[in-house]
């Protein structure tokens, strides 16, 4: 009641229905649920995605890191295929240097056998029981 006036008036009724939950708004409140359902889904789905995504960002890095570590071993084994061409280079030079100086071994071996030959013969024929005192290997004086 209003104080002061001649009629009085009752303020309740005066006042608008203000229900928060009006009647009939079910169906709304039931939308925004499943809008809140669905919202919190795809927020799950979007964590896992993101989670999918920097795993991947590191399977990516750990590949970055092989890579480079393969880049680095084939600087490595190309540098260890040169040293072992310039070994072989160095090895075949020295074997051919060797090789000559087989064979000049070998000619002048055949030139003292040719002349140690000749000598027995002459001196065979001087005294035919002459036996040489030197023995060559492989040296068959009945040639």
């Amino acid at each position: 009641m209003v104080v002061g006036a001649n009629n009085p008036i009752d303020v309740v009724q005066n006042v608008a229905n203000q229900n928060l939950a009006p009647q009939g708004n079910n169906d709304l409140l039931q939308q925004l649920n499943a809008i809140k359902a669905e919202l919190a889904q795809k927020n799950i789905a979007l964590d896992m995605y993101k989670s999918s995504l920097d795993q991947a960002k590191i399977r990516i890095d750990d590949q970055k890191v092989t890579i480079d570590d393969l880049r680095q071993d084939k600087i490595e084994l190309r540098e260890k295929v040169s040293e072992q061409k310039n070994s072989i280079d160095s090895l075949t030079e020295t074997n051919l240097e060797q090789a000559e100086k087989i064979h000049q071994v070998s000619d002048k071996y055949l030139g003292l056998k040719t002349n140690f030959i000749d000598l027995v013969t002459l001196h065979q024929e001087i005294d035919p029981d002459y036996v040489p005192v030197v023995d060559l290997a492989g040296l068959d004086l009945n040639q």
